[in-house]
C-alpha cells in the first residue's frame, strides 16, 4: 500500500494563503517559530509544493513570490493550454503533430512508431525476427 499526501500536508497552520488569479497557483506565506519568514508555492494540481523556501527578510519573500507569478504567467503566454491535438484524417496533414490516437486499420487499433519521424500503420508483420524466441 502507497501513502499518498495530500496538499494540505504541505500547508503549514499559521500560514496565510496568496492567490494568483491570472494562473491559479497559490503561495502560502509564513513565518517559523524563531520569526524568519518563508513562503511555499503550488501551482497547477501539484500536492507537493514547487518550492518551500526560507528567506532573509520579508522584501526578499515577497520579491521572490512576485517573480514566481510572472514566471508562470510568462510560461502560460508561451505554452498555453497543451491539451489534446485532434488528429486530421489523413496522415499527409498530421506531419508536425504529436501523435495521440491509434490508428485503426482493418478493425484492428494498432499503430507502429519510427523514431522521430512519425507514425503510420502497422500491417500486423513483425519488421524484425528472432531464432531465440
Amino acid at each position: 500500500m502507497r501513502l499518498t499526501l495530500s496538499r494540505d500536508f504541505y500547508i503549514p497552520k499559521n500560514a496565510t494563503k496568496i492567490t494568483h488569479k491570472a494562473t491559479g497557483a497559490v503561495v502560502y506565506v509564513y513565518a517559523t517559530e524563531s520569526g524568519k519568514p518563508c513562503a511555499r508555492g503550488f501551482s497547477g494540481k501539484r500536492a507537493k509544493p514547487d518550492f518551500a523556501l526560507y528567506f532573509a527578510n520579508e522584501g526578499a519573500r515577497e520579491d521572490y513570490v512576485r517573480r514566481y507569478f510572472e514566471g508562470l504567467a510568462k510560461w502560460g503566454e508561451k505554452y498555453g493550454d497543451r491539451g489534446y491535438v485532434e488528429p486530421s484524417d489523413s496522415p499527409d496533414r498530421r506531419t508536425g503533430q504529436p501523435f495521440t490516437a491509434k490508428v485503426t486499420r482493418n478493425g484492428i487499433a494498432s499503430a507502429k512508431i519510427a523514431g522521430r519521424g512519425g507514425a503510420s500503420a502497422w500491417d500486423g508483420k513483425p519488421l524484425y525476427w528472432s531464432a531465440y524466441a
